[in-house]
């Protein structure tokens, strides 16, 4: 899963501020992921989190689950469940390395 925050500045000039959301996205495909709650199953990749910026996700384990703490420019913080998923087998990942190159 890879989880990271997005921020849309506004339009106004000189307005420091803006509106910021929070996405979690399976690794292996970019895309939503499944949520259960119940009976009921939803896919869903971004939340919107406040009308001010964020920083990066710092995640957390706490005794409700996964939660990444967002700070906030207004000096709050923002905390979204992040949903759950299986964890993926080495055989099941798609990736490889396609290019390789040594740094000096």
């Amino acid at each position: 899963m890879l989880v990271f925050t997005a921020n849309v500045p506004t339009n106004a000039i000189c307005d420091p501020g803006g509106s910021s959301w929070f996405f979690a996205v399976s690794a292996a495909s970019g895309g939503a992921i499944l949520k259960k709650a119940g009976a009921t199953e939803t896919y869903e990749s971004g939340w919107f989190l406040d009308h001010t910026l964020g920083s990066r996700p710092v995640i957390v384990q706490t005794s409700t689950g996964k939660r990444a703490l967002v700070r906030m420019s207004d000096k709050g913080v923002e905390n979204p469940l992040i949903p759950e998923t299986q964890p993926a087998t080495p055989s099941a990942v798609p990736w490889r390395k396609i290019y390789w190159r040594d740094l000096l």
